[in-house]
């Protein structure tokens, strides 16, 4: 997991414009980008055992951004949850359902009960689902090339990038 999301802070870091401030492991999520108009919150988890996507898999990553939505209502904030399910298909994104919260706060798990307490009832369901975003990112080998393209198209020696750069930047993060 935390390979994965070093990974997917070293391809930020690459794509982000040049007045992006990124933060790993910030106050907020692994990864956040603020930029002039807004600060994208992401949350990295890697699934490779899991046979398919279930919703019961992002209900702690759910609640705990949620729970940074309902004490910063007013700031400009993209809760991403980028996560990796063999299932799914690489790049799509899906908004959570109403419904679907509505069973995440149904849960009986003992460690999501502080948060479900304090959200259920109180915070704008439709106003968090229009900030949050679950990403289905590439298996970790996937990511791995794209952050090594990347690299080469911000100007780093490809001749290097197996053993020098890219292990270098991931040593880094």
């Amino acid at each position: 997991g935390f390979i994965y999301q070093f990974n997917k802070t070293l391809l930020e870091i690459l794509e982000a414009t040049e007045d992006s401030e990124i933060a790993i492991e910030g106050i907020i999520e692994d990864i956040e980008v603020k930029s002039s108009l807004k600060t994208k919150a992401i949350q990295c988890k890697y699934h490779e055992a899991k046979e398919k996507f279930t919703l019961s898999c992002i209900y702690k990553p759910v609640l705990q951004m949620m729970d940074h939505y309902y004490e910063n209502q007013e700031s400009n904030i993209e809760y991403r949850l980028f996560a990796y399910f063999p299932n799914e298909e690489l790049g799509t994104t899906k908004i959570l359902e109403e419904e679907e919260i509505l069973e995440i706060f149904k849960s009986t798990d003992k460690s999501l009960k502080k948060y479900i307490d304090k959200l259920n009832g109180s915070v704008d369901i439709n106003e968090f689902r229009k900030r949050f975003i679950l990403e289905f990112g590439p298996p970790m080998d996937e990511l791995v090339n794209t952050v090594q393209k990347s690299l080469i198209e911000n100007g780093m020696s490809e001749s290097d990038i197996d053993t020098l750069i890219y292990p270098n930047a991931i040593q880094m993060i």
